[in-house]
């Protein structure tokens, strides 16, 4: 009964492990930064986007800003993301 619950444990352990490592399956990782996951197109152009206006060469699709909630979210996420770094 002691080895069972010790396996248990220790199957537990790596299970956690593994999982809070590193970016999940499906992520959207842009410069060593993880952006969440199942990200649409949209979103992954707004944030390298984003990530260039925070490095000084200002970039924006203003009418993809205005009219896709993915794109404007993904830009302000690589801004602030990328500007932190």
């Amino acid at each position: 009964m002691k080895q069972i619950a010790l396996c248990v444990l220790i199957g537990f352990s790596f299970t956690a492990c593994t999982s809070s490592m590193g970016p999940s399956y499906n992520s959207y990782v842009y410069k060593g930064m993880d952006f969440g996951s199942d990200r649409n197109d949209a979103f992954k152009r707004g944030v390298q986007d984003g990530c260039r206006t925070a490095s000084g060469s200002y970039t924006k699709d203003h009418e993809a800003f205005k009219a896709n909630i993915s794109y404007r979210d993904g830009w302000g996420n690589g801004r602030l993301q990328c500007h932190s770094k």
